[in-house]
């Protein structure tokens, strides 16, 4: 009888593998960081790694598709606010504070430049965008049901122009991490305003 696989303990090694992967992709570039240093630093051989990833891509789809879900469990908080307007203004504020970071920015500039070499990994990551952008859009449609929002507002393209801000904050040297968290969220406050009523 075959022995049935511990799936806790497979994601697990999965998670593991992907977390390594991401810090040496952004240290190191995607090309010269190998399936050898990903081994290495998850203490594994290639022949097990690839138990897990059949190739170097596949955990590149696997980081951007967790970074999307992760998006994605974040905007679910946006359904139950009593204040809808302040808490899109505090998802926003720590999405751009983690999008600041200079380790995150490192590893999404590769991944996006690597999508231009990549038709399979543009495919994942403009996917992953458009399953974040459609999320946002119905978290402002049903604020929108619950009259939390103006009847007016346009839902997808006020999602495109948020989740473009966050993007346009990727890194240590955007003109938004610049700005301490007080001065942000009162300036992005009054941009969710004037987008959402």
């Amino acid at each position: 009888m075959a022995r049935r696989r511990d799936e806790a303990a497979f994601e697990a090694k999965r998670a593991e593998i992907r977390q390594a992967a991401a810090a040496l992709f952004a240290e190191h570039g995607f090309h010269q960081a190998g399936v050898a240093a990903i081994c290495a630093a998850v203490g594994m051989s290639p022949g097990a790694l690839y138990r897990y990833y059949r190739s170097k891509t596949e955990i590149i789809h696997a980081i951007v598709e967790r970074d999307g879900l992760e998006s994605i469990a974040l905007l679910d908080a946006l359904d139950g606010a009593d204040e809808f307007s302040a808490a899109l203004v505090e998802l926003l504020a720590d999405w751009i504070v983690e999008v600041s970071d200079e380790g995150y920015a490192k590893l999404a500039i590769e991944i996006a430049a690597e999508s231009y070499r990549d038709p399979e990994i543009a495919a994942v990551l403009t996917r992953a965008i458009n399953d974040v952008t459609a999320r946002v859009a119905l978290a402002l449609d049903r604020a929108r049901g619950r009259g939390q929002i103006a009847a007016e507002v346009d839902s997808e393209a006020t999602a495109r122009v948020l989740v473009s801000l966050v993007d346009g904050a990727m890194g240590g040297g955007s003109a938004l991490a610049a700005l301490p968290r007080p001065r942000l969220r009162v300036t992005l406050g009054r941009l969710v305003a004037g987008l959402v009523g």
